[in-house]
């Protein structure tokens, strides 16, 4: 689910199908496929949501059990979000546009939005690109909220439109979404959302050509144990409260650790293997891995979405999954829903237990807001002051 975008505001005050369809990769951050993309909008012209899921149909055509459990659930989500209307499109070739089986699609998620007055309009758009056919084949309850170039629409039975209305897209890599889309995150339109995955897909751990890593899980000391806090929690609390020379090694290495990633971020250096296990130690400590969290809100933003993605790229199991979560947590705050999730479920692949990469799959899954985490941001920034670190304003603007 990906979140608030303005468009263009015609002079009808309404958006016309070809600029909202035209809107949806830049949306989206992706060229979607064989998908059933809904729009919430919530005032005029103004994108509250986008959630695109695959359109996964049974033999008999309609929506298999994925798809209405997906429906079911956004359904319930979007109802308390009150939005103004809701607009569907369907991004596929297999059939013809008016095929009975997409317009059961579209009924049928019609019916599961009803709480939220439906789906005001529906289309089957072939692929997402210009001079692509698009045609309207759902029309709902109440006026036209989309113009579509030929008049007020109209209403048959069932919800197909009283005549065919159809047009031609415009081309989405030019659109004003892509072209915010790549000011604001510094990233192209991908042709594809497995894009996404392949951008993480591993290397080796370090540009060493001499690296001493040979195994997936690095052998840690019993004091980096302690400082981290990641093993036997036991280890922790035993070295803490009977040893305060102890207690204040691990705060200084604390402050150290964070110290070099946030020079690794501001320099950009040769990720040599003594680094990259520095910064694995780094993300996986975690009261640093906490005040790292803030970078996604600051200037730092594209220098922590580079190191994230190659940490999560270079590391395993542990490592990888703690970098993976800091990069979901950055999409995610920003409303890159489609990023947040394929990276947090990469996440929680390489390590099932672990608990932010949890949190925030459940959040993304129960269509929480982003606005949710930045509750989370004051106490990053406090947390990075407490080892002596001073971040970067604040520069991610919050209605964004």
């Amino acid at each position: 689910m990906n979140q608030p975008h303005h468009l263009p505001r015609p002079a009808s005050s309404r958006p016309t199908a070809t600029g909202l369809l035209t809107a949806v990769p830049g949306l989206l951050g992706f060229i979607p496929e064989s998908s059933l993309v809904l729009i919430s909008m919530r005032e005029q012209n103004r994108v509250h949501a986008t959630m695109r899921y695959d359109l996964s149909l049974g033999s008999d055509g309609w929506p298999d059990d994925d798809l209405l459990a997906v429906l079911d659930r956004l359904g319930r989500i979007v109802a308390g979000q009150a939005p103004e209307f809701i607009v569907g499109a369907i991004a596929d070739n297999r059939f013809s546009p008016r095929d009975e089986r997409y317009h059961r699609v579209l009924a049928t998620a019609d019916g599961f939005f009803a709480a939220a007055g439906g789906i005001a309009h529906g289309f089957v758009v072939t692929e997402f690109e210009e001079h692509a056919p698009w045609e309207l084949i759902w029309q709902g309850e109440g006026p036209s909220r989309v113009e579509t170039g030929v008049g007020e629409a109209g209403r048959d039975v069932r919800g197909w439109p009283a005549r065919r209305i159809a047009g031609t897209m415009g081309d989405p890599h030019i659109a004003p979404t892509a072209v915010r889309h790549a000011v604001d995150t510094g990233r192209r339109l991908l042709a594809r959302r497995s894009e996404i995955a392949e951008m993480l897909a591993p290397l080796p751990h370090c540009e060493s050509e001499d690296c001493a890593v040979t195994g997936p899980y690095r052998v840690r000391s019993r004091a980096e144990t302690a400082i981290t806090g990641f093993g036997d929690i036991t280890d922790f609390v035993g070295i803490t409260e009977l040893d305060p020379v102890w207690g204040d090694r691990i705060t200084r290495d604390r402050r150290a650790l964070l110290a070099t990633v946030m020079g690794v971020l501001r320099s950009r250096p040769r990720l040599d293997c003594p680094t990259v296990s520095e910064l694995e130690l780094a993300i996986t400590t975690p009261a640093v891995r906490d005040a790292l969290l803030a970078c996604a809100v600051t200037d730092l933003r594209m220098d922590a979405e580079w190191l994230w993605r190659m940490l999560t790229r270079r590391l395993t199991g542990h490592g990888r999954a703690q970098a993976a979560t800091l990069l979901g947590h950055l999409y995610y705050i920003a409303g890159e829903g489609s990023y947040a999730g394929v990276t947090i479920d990469i996440a929680r692949e390489a390590d099932p237990h672990a608990r932010l990469a949890e949190l925030l799959d459940s959040a993304l899954r129960s269509g929480e807001h982003p606005q949710m985490l930045w509750e989370m941001i004051s106490e990053s920034r406090a947390a990075a002051a407490a080892l002596g670190v001073e971040l970067p304003a604040i520069t991610l603007d919050r209605t964004a």
